[in-house]
């Protein structure tokens, strides 16, 4: 582990610590940088079990790793005026060490996989005053935050009370201890190492850092900065994750979770997010909104560092998660198009259902019919699989307006004549020269479509090759069971974690190679399940029923101009939702 010091301005000097994957050649690393910001009272050392090498839940053996004394705390220096040690001046400094080792050749390949900055409670309102600070050239390198017990990013006025409580907590060793095993935490959950490292970093804390937080920092209303985050380009794709004691009694759970709307509407959208719902396990509760989870802990306290320590596993899930979890892209435009999950695949049937669908696309950059049901164009193919890939690929590259919605490949995993047969690299290559420049002018992006559903083992290594992510994950279901249904959906959740549009359904025996439903009760009963099903699961956002080839005789919505009988139970179906 290197120890460093930058100075920032002239009483000013930032130590902060790096450590790096040992036993990972440079060149070979794929995780993103942490960036850890400690607690009001803490130091880099709050971070130790987690950034040094000999601790047995360190993350720097998978991650490189930057911890950082704030101003006026651990080794770091700061000014002798109070005010001079809130939150503005506070993340400046964090900027100026993040350029500096960014611009520095000896340490500049530690950020070529992005930044997650980790930040604790006053150290996670620091993380949030960042984002706004960070140059526009730099900015696209934060790909997330992971906010330990978060101070809010509005104002926090405490008691008279609780405030001269909070004052004289650091100003003894014994009241340092009482306020360890009282406020902090509890007394059963410290170690004396525990006790050491907190009591060496609140003792050390200078005089002018210790009421600049408490008379300035606290009351600092940074609310518009993450507002102007949000609103600024280059932040598109920023992932949020949220970790929140039960026990809590500083940064308390439901003040924490409340706030989480306020982020959303500074970071992510414009409008209030709906309610969220839970899933629980027996590690922590994860509370989803549309765009940002809170982790919840249960029983245990993280407002200190020695409850901090204890989250090196869920802190690698909330890292690692940030790799998967989609934060919407910044846009005026919901997921869920016009309000209506229900599409078509195809415009053989779109005149018939039209007034109860939001969506619609026929595999091509242009619609080949018109219809007033909004039209979503996809590139099919890399131009290499047949003449119609050729001509599509060559339609998209004369795409002259800007769509809201655009969908990628279609099967790259499977051979032509149905498939787009691409390997992982090629796609990659046309994705960030074609697709990616769409996504930075706020189109959504649908990922690339796999044939192989469950099984298919394309996507994450062709993920992580394109410099902008997709906003959401298109996905065929072909099955006869809504079980087999449920399989494909928890697979691409569990696996990207991303909002998911099913862009092809159709009911299909697949246990039995790929053979298509042929019994109308079957496909009637299919159809209807799987509509109730997909509106009711929060994690689609949109379906469409497909027109497409190779289904039997029985499934294809239209003959001879009229609604089939397939056809007429999924427009009584969706019509129930519009």
């Amino acid at each position: 582990m290197q120890s460093l010091s930058l100075k920032t301005s002239p009483d000013t000097e930032i130590h902060f610590t790096i450590s790096k994957p040992l036993s990972t050649p440079e060149d070979q690393v794929t995780s993103p940088l942490l960036v850890f910001l400690h607690y009001w009272g803490g130091s880099s050392a709050t971070w130790h079990k987690l950034t040094s090498y000999e601790s047995p839940s360190s993350l720097s053996n998978d991650y490189p790793c930057i911890a950082i004394d704030l101003r006026g705390w651990g080794q770091s220096s700061g000014p002798s005026s109070a005010p001079d040690h809130s939150i503005t001046p506070t993340a400046s400094d964090v900027i100026s060490v993040l350029t500096h080792l960014n611009t520095d050749p000896t340490t500049a390949h530690i950020f070529k996989n992005g930044i997650i900055i980790v930040g604790h409670s006053m150290g996670a309102k620091v993380a949030l005053a960042t984002l706004n600070r960070v140059p526009d050239a730099s900015l696209g390198l934060v790909k997330g935050l992971v906010l330990v017990a978060p101070s809010p990013p509005t104002p926090l006025i405490l008691p008279p009370d609780m405030s001269e409580q909070q004052r004289q907590a650091y100003n003894s060793e014994e009241s340092i201890r009482w306020t360890a095993e009282n406020v902090l935490s509890s007394k059963e959950s410290l170690t004396d190492d525990d006790f050491s490292i907190i009591l060496r970093d609140s003792s050390k804390g200078n005089t002018f850092a210790k009421d600049g937080w408490l008379l300035h920092g606290m009351q600092e209303d940074i609310s518009l900065d993450v507002k102007n985050a949000g609103l600024r380009p280059a932040a598109k794709g920023l992932k949020i994750q949220v970790l929140a004691g039960e026990l809590d009694i500083v940064e308390q759970k439901d003040r924490v979770e409340k706030d989480i709307f306020l982020l959303s509407e500074g970071l992510v959208s414009s409008t209030r997010l709906g309610s969220p719902f839970r899933v629980n396990s027996s590690r922590f509760d994860l509370v989803k909104h549309e765009f940002i989870i809170i982790i919840m802990l249960p029983k245990l306290l993280i407002s200190n560092a020695a409850s901090v320590v204890v989250l090196g596993s869920v802190l690698v899930d909330a890292t690692g998660a940030l790799k998967q979890e989609v934060r919407y892209r910044r846009s005026n435009s919901t997921l869920t198009p016009n309000g209506k999950k229900a599409g078509s695949a195809g415009g053989n049937a779109v005149s018939f259902w039209e007034p109860h669908l939001g969506w619609w696309y026929d595999w091509n950059p242009e619609q080949s019919s018109s219809h007033d049901t909004e039209y979503v164009p996809m590139l099919w193919g890399d131009g290499d699989a047949s003449d119609e890939d050729a001509q599509r690929y060559q339609e998209f590259q004369n795409l002259d307006t800007t769509p809201t919605y655009l969908l990628g490949f279609n099967e790259p995993d499977c051979s032509p004549p149905d498939s787009s047969s691409i390997d992982e690299d090629k796609g990659a290559q046309v994705w960030n020269y074609l697709i990616a420049p769409w996504g930075q002018k706020g189109v959504l992006l649908g990922s690339p479509a796999m044939c192989k559903q469950a099984d298919e083992d394309w996507l994450a290594p062709f993920e992580s090759q394109i410099s902008t992510d997709w906003d959401f994950t298109a996905i065929h279901v072909y099955k006869n069971s809504i079980d087999g249904v449920n399989k494909d959906l928890d697979h691409y959740w569990s696996t990207y974690g991303k909002p998911i549009w099913v862009t092809e359904f159709g009911c299909v025996d697949d246990q039995n190679g790929f053979t298509p439903c042929t019994d109308q009760s079957e496909i009637n009963s299919f159809i209807s399940g799987i509509v109730d099903l997909f509106e009711s699961d929060d994690r689609i956002y949109a379906y469409a029923y497909t027109d497409g080839n190779g289904l039997g005789d029985v499934w294809p919505p239209t003959s001879n101009g009229e609604l089939t009988e397939s056809g007429q139970t999924y427009l009584s179906a969706i019509s129930k939702y519009s």
